[in-house]
């Protein structure tokens, strides 16, 4: 879903694995309280420009995306083996309007995506 990536500058979306987890499913807050805070949030809106959003067959402009980067304070204090802090987790999570999770996807501005994945699967659920 190249849309997630919006709030990232230069990120990577050709080969972006989706990040599977027991998360999806969920309500967004049980992994807030768990892995910290996102960084930042904004509105995804799955209707076409141009569309009328009243009369659109599908998507949803409540839907959100959380952006959540394993880089901060709580994430590596909580854990009994922290990694350096040059290894990073960045994940795009789109939630629906009631807040349960869609989809989480890895995203990065640096490092290749497999790369980043296999680091995230060891820090996520």
């Amino acid at each position: 879903m190249a849309l997630l990536c919006l709030g990232l500058a230069a990120c990577q979306t050709s080969t972006n694995p989706e990040f599977k987890s027991t998360y999806v499913g969920k309500p967004s807050a049980d992994f807030f309280l768990k892995y910290g805070p996102p960084s930042d949030v904004i509105a995804y809106d799955a209707i076409p420009k141009g569309a009328d959003p009243i009369n659109y067959p599908g998507g949803d402009p409540k839907e959100l995306v959380y952006y959540w980067s394993s880089i901060n304070e709580r994430t590596y204090t909580e854990k009994k083996n922290p990694k350096p802090l040059t290894d990073e987790c960045n994940l795009a999570i789109l939630t629906r309007a009631d807040g349960k999770i869609l989809r989480m996807e890895v995203q990065s501005t640096s490092m290749p995506l497999e790369k980043v994945k296999t680091y995230c699967e060891t820090i996520v659920e």
